[in-house]
C-alpha cells in the first residue's frame, strides 16, 4: 500500500500527484455517501463480447470496489 504524504488540500480542492496514477491509465472517480474511489477505467469494455459473464456487471463492479475498501482498512 502506498501512503500519501503528498496529498494536499487546497483552496481549489484535494490535490493527489499525477505519480499516483502512472499506472493506471484512464480513472474514474466514483462518489458514495461515505467515501470517494479512484480507481482504473472499467476494462470490461475493452473485453465486451469476448466472454460471456456467469454474473452481472455492476455485481462484479460492486464486489471490486467493496475488495479496495477492505484492503485500505475502511
Amino acid at each position: 500500500m502506498t501512503t500519501l504524504s503528498a496529498v494536499q488540500i487546497t483552496e481549489q480542492g484535494l490535490f493527489l500527484p499525477r505519480q499516483l496514477f502512472r499506472n493506471l491509465g484512464e480513472i474514474e472517480v466514483v462518489q458514495h455517501e461515505n467515501y470517494v474511489l479512484i480507481k482504473p477505467k472499467n476494462m470490461t469494455a475493452r473485453f465486451k463480447g469476448f466472454v460471456r459473464p456467469r454474473v452481472a456487471a455492476e455485481a462484479l463492479h460492486d464486489d471490486y470496489e467493496q475488495a479496495l475498501l477492505e484492503g485500505t482498512g475502511s
